[in-house]
């Protein structure tokens, strides 16, 4: 039995879910999140798509999850048990988010070259490297010694990073 119904929606691609019965937390005539298609989210337990969240291109939500606030789960990405994907965050390639997960907060993501950076609340990530905030500065001498990285490129990107942290705060 269908818990839900696509609806039209202001975004492009994309329908708004609406329940069609209670299940879980959701009340029947409940507006959820978006989804492009009846693939995004299953019609089986009690996972919804709530808010402004989005799930899109090939992701999935089944089980018990929850995808919220202004959340975005896209590509390949599956969420599922009791996970739940919140705030900001964005979730995507071949992501899998089940078990008890909680994933808030979108990190900040740039792709440059050579290596791309992502900063999280604890880390920032160089490449396949994750560094401690707090010990940026001794942990990125490390890294570079480690991948023969010029003190050029270390300077550039120590700039890069410390200007996105100020401009986080």
């Amino acid at each position: 039995m269908k818990k839900y119904r696509l609806t039209k929606s202001d975004i492009g691609g994309l329908y708004r879910v609406k329940a069609l019965r209670d299940f879980g937390e959701v009340k029947k005539g409940d507006a959820g999140g978006y989804v492009v298609g009846e693939r995004n989210l299953s019609h089986e337990g009690n996972c919804w798509v709530y808010g402004d969240a989005r799930v899109y291109d090939n992701a999935r939500v089944y089980g018990n999850a929850w995808v919220y606030d202004n959340a975005r789960v896209y590509d390949n990405t599956r969420v599922y048990d009791n996970a739940r994907v919140y705030d900001n965050a964005w979730v995507y390639g071949n992501a899998r988010v089940y078990g008890n997960a909680r994933v808030s907060q979108s990190p900040i993501h740039l792709i440059m070259s050579p290596y791309h950076l992502t900063i999280t609340d604890n880390h920032v990530g160089v490449g396949c490297e994750q560094l401690r905030k707090s010990h940026l500065a001794q942990d990125m001498k490390a890294v570079a010694k480690k991948h023969g990285v010029s003190s050029a490129l270390v300077k550039k990107y120590r700039a890069i990073i410390k200007a996105l942290l100020m401009d986080a705060k």
